[in-house]
């Protein structure tokens, strides 16, 4: 009896030569919507092998995630490199500003802050960093990227990254010294950017951009007014405008201060 035959399903749109496109095309900066039109599917279809990727249902989509999120957030870093070089700040301000969320009322730098001032513990995720990727995290944090652009640099997704953070709060040694490297890595390119500030013409406008943006060094005072409650005392900062108080007192006769001598 002659064996039945075995039905093969079409098989995926979701291949090499899309993928390709679809990783160079949002290097650009361009949207979900302009990748669909440009590899010749649907965005439907662009949602769904994404969420297949990271679901994990097939190789040619987890491909397809890990590429276009290696691929968007290279194009953030570069606009991010490029943002000090003459006759680059204005357009890659623009397309960090546009197409990356970098925006003036401060909700990014804002939501940065859930990354590492949270303190949950509780996480699914099994793996740890390593040391490459740990460097490809750290390395973006100090051009002022986001954690999001941070995670795709180092090939791995933000939930990943968010939950490498839990463990390191949970007491993993090694989750533990990457999450200090980027707290560290945040800070120092505010302070550095904050230093450009005063190296003269042409450091202003692009520095002060960063703060604004990743920073929260908004106009609205709300910057300000955070970092008084960091001086106050559960007295309603007595103690602090006591030694205020005194050390004007000081200056005014002209004598030194023996307390800090």
């Amino acid at each position: 009896m002659p064996k039945a035959k075995r039905r093969v399903g079409r098989p995926t749109k979701c291949n090499a030569r899309r993928t390709k496109i679809a990783a160079e095309t949002l290097e650009l900066g361009a949207t979900w919507a302009m990748v669909a039109a440009a590899i010749g599917v649907s965005p439907s279809n662009v949602r769904n092998w994404l969420a297949k990727g990271r679901r994990g249902e097939g190789a040619p989509y987890v491909k397809f995630l890990a590429r276009c999120s290696i691929a968007s957030a290279k194009g953030g870093i570069q606009c991010l490199r490029e943002l000090h070089l003459k006759g680059f700040y204005l357009p890659s301000a623009w397309k960090l500003e546009r197409r990356f969320g970098y925006t003036r009322d401060g909700k990014l730098a804002r939501a940065q802050l859930a990354w590492t001032d949270s303190v949950d513990t509780d996480t699914d995720v099994d793996t740890a960093p390593t040391a490459g990727q740990a460097r490809k995290v750290v390395e973006a944090l100090k051009l002022g990227a986001t954690f999001e652009m941070a995670a795709g640099h180092a090939g791995v997704g933000p939930e990943e990254l968010r939950g490498w953070f839990a463990k390191g709060r949970g007491g993993d040694k090694t989750c533990a010294a990457l999450l200090r490297r980027a707290v560290t890595a945040t800070a120092e390119c505010g302070i550095e950017a904050l230093q450009n500030m005063g190296k003269g013409k042409g450091w202003f406008l692009p520095n002060a951009w960063l703060l604004e943006r990743r920073f929260a060094y908004t106009q609205g005072g709300e910057l300000a007014v955070s970092q008084m409650a960091w001086a106050k005392t559960a007295d309603g900062s007595a103690a602090v405008e006591a030694e205020a108080a005194r050390l004007v007192l000081l200056i005014d006769r002209g004598q030194p201060d023996e307390e800090a001598a």
